[in-house]
């Protein structure tokens, strides 16, 4: 169902001012007005959206903006234990035994529920790695259909100073600190921001890195480190890369996968993967979504093979991580 708003007892600049961000956001539809006891089934007009804002604790200017948004979001956690999804609308219960991960959607929390085995760190995180000020991307507006997996970076922290320096960039890495040495998510861009990651495939993808590289020369690196990893047989050679690569760390591979659950449930993205042996699409066939990694959009012909060796493994663990949504 779609609700509209009422122009009554509305300035029109309050009216031009919802419209846009209505547009932007969407909370006519997404804002659980039933828990605060509104009714929007015959629409919501502007005294219940002052009964909202007073309500979550901001000003009642009548002004839907990321402000009462937040608050919305904020009052639904700590008193309500729920979480709200601001893309879709949903509410889940929070499990006080499950770590409470998200991501950052124009400046909202998405929470991602699938993510378990490791914390999201968003570039608003004390530990978090922000590339606005540095990076290079497009502020856009678009819709999200579909995630693509690339590889990057030796770990998290090393990719975003390349990313720096570098006119690429993506939204996510996924990799081991090389601070800390723990496996963690990384968030360098606000997702609703279009990143340059994929040539071609750009405008409704979420970018994520695996930071991780697959050459042999590579071994020693991850082995004085302390990664589970070994030399195995490229199962995508030779289309895809040499005969021999790194083995995909065991903890990265889980995390990927989870990861790739959350953001497949929390944006709804299309139920289309494509396999390793699939190759790549013909173009425009990634237009509906999906899950892809880079070798599958490489509509440009600049012979990437991410992370074809590492694929078919990474979609059947997220299938199993499928399992627990």
């Amino acid at each position: 169902m779609t609700i509209h708003f009422s122009l009554e007892k509305t300035s029109q600049a309050k009216s031009a001012y919802n419209k846009k961000s209505q547009k932007a956001y969407d909370w006519l539809n997404t804002v659980p007005w039933g828990v605060f006891g509104i009714d929007a089934s015959d629409g919501i007009d502007f005294q219940e959206i002052l009964n909202l804002q007073i309500a979550v604790g901001v000003d009642a200017d009548g002004l839907v903006g990321l402000g009462t948004l937040r608050a919305t979001q904020s009052m639904l956690k700590n008193r309500h234990e729920q979480l709200w999804n601001p893309i879709t609308g949903q509410l889940h219960d929070i499990d006080p035994f499950s770590q409470l991960n998200h991501v950052l959607w124009k400046g909202l929390e998405v929470p991602l529920l699938t993510v378990e085995s490791c914390p999201i760190y968003t570039y608003k995180h004390s530990e978090g790695l922000n590339l606005h000020d540095t990076g290079s991307f497009t502020k856009k507006s678009r819709k999200i259909n579909s995630a693509i997996v690339h590889w990057g970076g030796l770990n998290p922290q090393h990719l975003a100073r390349v990313f720096s320096n570098r006119k690429a960039s993506s939204h996510f890495a996924v990799g081991i600190s090389e601070d800390s040495g723990e496996i963690a998510i990384y968030q360098y861009l606000d997702v609703a921001h279009v990143a340059w990651h994929a040539k071609g495939a750009n405008e409704n993808s979420i970018g994520i890195d695996i930071c991780q590289q697959p050459e042999v020369k590579h071994l020693g690196y991850y082995s004085n480190r302390g990664y589970d990893v070994k030399t195995i047989s490229n199962p995508s050679a030779p289309t895809y890369g040499p005969s021999k690569i790194v083995s995909l760390e065991p903890r990265i591979l889980k995390a990927t996968a989870e990861f790739l659950g959350g953001l497949y449930q929390a944006f709804e993205i299309p139920h289309y993967i494509p396999s390793m042996e699939a190759g790549k699409l013909q173009e425009g066939e990634h237009i509906n979504g999906g899950i892809f990694s880079h070798f599958h959009v490489d509509f440009k012909g600049q012979g990437k093979w991410d992370v074809a060796p590492w694929w078919d493994s990474i979609v059947e663990e997220f299938h199993q991580s499928k399992s627990i949504m």
